[in-house]
């Protein structure tokens, strides 16, 4: 899925475009009128960059090059040194620690006597290059940790209970052409857009697809910027048993669009309901041991207490009894009893407040085709959490996580066209086609779609849109059932700062086949680095 250059061929590009440079070194400053480098994405690796608690150092040469200067006290990883080109994602060469040693590489001769000059002279103001060519150092000191995790403004663009759009998709679009197209799809053709200015901006999107006779809405509540990625976490409402709608009223689609400030960071959907409960784990260990499965709930501090005592293991030493504020606070609790070996799992999921209960979901599952440990001898799968102290009473919904997960088969998409990043479901031929289409269309030959039964089968797709190299990727990793809904959980890969990719544009998809359901389908996505 992948267009993937050949290395000789990016030696070559690259021999060319550094020779024009070493050349033109010495006429910066002499009347250049090239604009300026943009700072901003090596700022921004440079914050989120790991292992850099003694140096994080970052300059400019000749408005064509970027160093990064970092170290820190991290094991194998304790120093790095990166020439980069006139972005993140152009690694020219890279010097660095690493579990088999120092490292290092360049993509072209004639580059590496510069950066041979400049770590030599690392400690040197000017990278002991200052004479025939131009260094500026970067700010980095006012880069904090507390802006890891910014709020970031979202204008809202649109937003309603109906759309043109009839199957789920969830859209990150940051170009004109692309919004356009959207919007023809939401409003129909010959609907004039909201205007967005792309070179500032860009625009993030849920639809939810067709939903039974009620009134849903959809509603993007907060974008945080992360340290890889920008989280949208959104809610889905169903107020039917308090609406009323007539007879005749259209099935609702419900979306809402809104406009961010531009970054090419990944962006991760979350979907959170307003009712769910902050918990957070109680770290239990290996120190309890349950003989039988237990649902459990402490609200004073006597039973919590008498609870972890009278569970301790056998012959340990004693461990201390979690302090709760039971003023405040209540422990929920779930066991899965003895279990043979360590391959189990029991994860409560999330506790929702109803208004006149609390619901604790959480799923048993054993993950022996998965499991890696080596460990014999019984175990005794547990979960402990504190929340807020309610006085409601509490039902705990047990979920087997094996038969949740929905079989699915993946379907090969050779071509790498489509531009933005979004993730969808196929629902009936036609569309399936169209899809298929678009996202061949930088190929010579097309291949003939994948025959799909839809009456049997549906797709879902995802696509990260187009990428500046091959350490990009995305994969359906999961498709679950959750209660009346359809979870698909998504992993996106971004490169790390160390990572050497390959410099070619991607445009990672992935797109698997599922049984067909009409349930509504809901993207959970997170970000990894490589």
């Amino acid at each position: 899925m992948e267009n993937v250059m050949s290395t000789s061929v990016i030696i070559r590009r690259w021999a060319i475009f550094l020779a024009g440079t070493l050349m033109l070194a010495g006429c910066v400053g002499s009347g250049s009128t090239e604009p300026p480098l943009n700072a901003g994405p090596f700022l921004e690796l440079a914050r989120t960059t790991a292992c850099a608690s003694g140096k994080n150092n970052l300059y400019v040469i000749d408005n064509r090059f970027v160093f990064h200067d970092r170290s820190g006290d991290c094991p194998d990883n304790s120093y790095s040194r990166t020439l980069y080109g006139t972005t993140p994602e152009v690694v020219l060469c890279r010097q660095n620690d690493s579990i088999a040693g120092p490292q290092s590489n360049c993509v072209d001769a004639g580059v590496r006597e510069l950066f041979s000059a400049i770590t030599n002279n690392a400690d040197q103001a000017d990278l002991g290059i200052g004479l025939g060519h131009k260094v500026t150092r970067l700010n980095t000191a006012t880069i904090r940790a507390d802006e890891l995790n910014d709020l970031l403004r979202a204008t809202t663009l649109a937003q309603s209970a109906q759309s043109g759009i009839k199957v789920p998709r969830n859209v990150v679009i940051r170009d004109a052409e692309s919004w356009h197209s959207l919007w023809a799809d939401h409003q129909g053709i010959g609907s004039a857009a909201p205007g967005v200015d792309f070179n500032k901006q860009m625009v993030i999107g849920i639809f939810l697809g067709e939903r039974p006779l009620g009134c849903y809405t959809a509603s993007i509540d907060t974008v945080t910027k992360r340290v890889d990625s920008i989280e949208i976490a959104y809610s889905v409402t169903d107020r039917s048993a308090v609406c009323t709608l007539p007879a005749d009223a259209a099935n609702p689609a419900p979306m809402h669009l809104v406009a961010i400030d531009m970054s090419r960071l990944s962006v991760d959907f979350h979907r959170q309901d307003a009712d769910v409960v902050k918990m957070t784990d109680i770290a239990t260990g290996v120190a309890l041991e349950f003989d039988q499965p237990e649902e459990i709930v402490v609200t004073d501090a006597a039973k919590w207490s008498e609870l972890w005592n009278a569970h301790q293991k056998p012959g340990a030493k004693p461990s201390a009894v979690p302090d709760i504020d039971f003023g405040k606070q209540i422990v929920i609790g779930v066991t899965a009893g003895q279990k043979p070996g360590p391959c189990n799992e029991l994860l409560i999921d999330k506790i929702v407040h109803t208004g006149s209960m609390l619901v604790v979901n959480y799923t048993q599952r054993d993950v022996h085709e998965i499991c890696l440990a080596v460990v014999s001898g019984p175990t005794y799968p547990q979960h402990f959490v504190v929340i807020e102290r309610q006085e409601v009473p509490v039902q705990f919904v047990k979920r087997n996580g094996d038969t949740s997960r929905v079989a699915f088969e993946r379907i090969s998409v050779p071509g790498s066209a489509m531009t933005i990043e979004q993730a969808l479901v196929v629902r009936d031929a036609g569309a399936w086609n169209k899809l298929w289409a678009r996202a061949n269309s930088n190929l010579i030959l097309v291949p003939e779609a994948p025959v799909i039964d839809f009456t049997n089968k549906m797709l879902i797709a995802v696509f990260m849109g187009t990428q500046p190299n091959g350490c990009f990727g995305a994969s359906i990793d999961t498709v679950s059932r959750m209660q009346e809904d359809l979870l698909v959980e998504v992993s996106k890969r971004v490169p790390g700062p160390d990572a050497i990719c390959t410099q070619a544009l991607t445009s990672p998809a992935d797109v698997v086949a599922v049984d067909r359901s009409d349930a509504m389908v809901l993207f959970e996505s997170r970000t990894q680095r490589r």
